[in-house]
């Protein structure tokens, strides 16, 4: 009988969805050349390694595992947390969650050990802490300041990352079924709407979730807010109290520019096309290493899909219309 792991929801959160098509590369290449690298594991709970269980399980792969020693769900969390902070093209909405989980994390880690240090081993650690003296940051304010200090941040914006993240759970609990689509950048909404969304009943949480549509770059600002829960019937509707949401915000988005986001990508992609004209001409591809060669191909096989993608469904678009 094969050894079950165990998927926490809290903790796969933490961990940035992948879009179709890199789960379908990341399929491929797992079925091309086996799982190559072993999932990490504590307790029997999976920290690192969701996707490939997943792929595996499904075409009965085998795959290697490797246990780490933790002393507490903190220390898993703020292990995750930094384990992800190193992935390449994290969202920025992923990237204050992390940091705010973190910063919670390890608050409640300096609460439990007197000494300030954090209890996950050292060579879990970031490798900004690697080979210095821990700090005794047992108090907010030192381990908001330490985390500000290690990712360039001010101690209050990382405190303002964990209300957010906070907010996430919380909205989470309401409708799980949306927190990829804003960690993931997909829709948008701003820090403070997110805030005030997650201080709502769940009735209204829903509310504003179920009318987001899964278009990328769909933004929904205090006016959408407002609108959705306006939608609930009063004789269903518990009491609410709306002044927070209709304050306006200087941070506030502009309204939804349905071009904003082709025509962003429009003026980018002539300096694509310019630096890899440049390696086209100065690089020589025969030269490069092999570990070189494999990147660029997988990056650039990456980049065709995506296109591919793209152009079908400007395609379909031009035939609906």
């Amino acid at each position: 009988m094969k050894r079950q792991y165990i998927i926490d929801p809290e903790f796969q959160r933490l961990v940035p969805s992948l879009s179709n098509i890199e789960k379908e590369i990341l399929e491929m290449s797992i079925l091309r050349d086996g799982c190559r690298e072993p999932l990490t594991i504590w307790n029997d709970i999976i920290l690192d390694g969701h996707n490939r269980l997943a792929i595996c399980t499904r075409h009965n792969l085998s795959f290697e595992v490797r246990p780490i020693q933790l002393l507490s769900r903190d220390d898993a969390i703020a292990w995750i947390c930094v384990n992800q902070m190193g992935r390449r093209n994290i969202s920025e909405e992923t990237r204050r969650y992390l940091i705010g989980k973190r910063f919670e994390a390890e608050k409640r880690i300096g609460a439990r050990n007197s000494s300030g240090l954090n209890q996950y081993s050292g060579n879990e650690v970031s490798p900004i802490l690697l080979g210095k003296p821990p700090e005794k940051t047992t108090s907010k304010y030192g381990v908001s300041a330490r985390i500000g200090k290690e990712y360039k941040l001010s101690h209050a914006t990382v405190e303002k990352y964990a209300r957010y993240a906070k907010a996430i759970d919380r909205i989470s609990k309401a409708d799980a079924s949306i927190i990829p689509q804003i960690l993931s950048g997909r829709t948008r909404i701003g820090q403070d709407n997110i805030i005030d969304i997650a201080d709502l009943p769940d009735e209204q949480i829903q509310a504003v979730t179920s009318s987001i549509p899964d278009d990328f770059g769909y933004h929904v600002d205090r006016d959408r807010i407002i609108t959705s829960l306006r939608r609930i019937p009063k004789k269903h509707s518990p009491c609410w109290n709306p002044p927070k949401l209709m304050a306006p915000s200087v941070k506030d988005m502009p309204s939804y520019d349905p071009d904003a986001e082709i025509s962003s990508l429009t003026l980018t992609i002539p300096s694509w096309c310019s630096s890899l004209s440049r390696t086209i001409s100065h690089a020589d591809l025969q030269a490069v290493t092999d570990n070189a060669r494999k990147n660029l191909h997988h990056e650039l096989f990456l980049l065709m899909r995506t296109i591919k993608e793209i152009l079908d469904n400007l395609l379909e678009k031009n035939h609906d219309e």
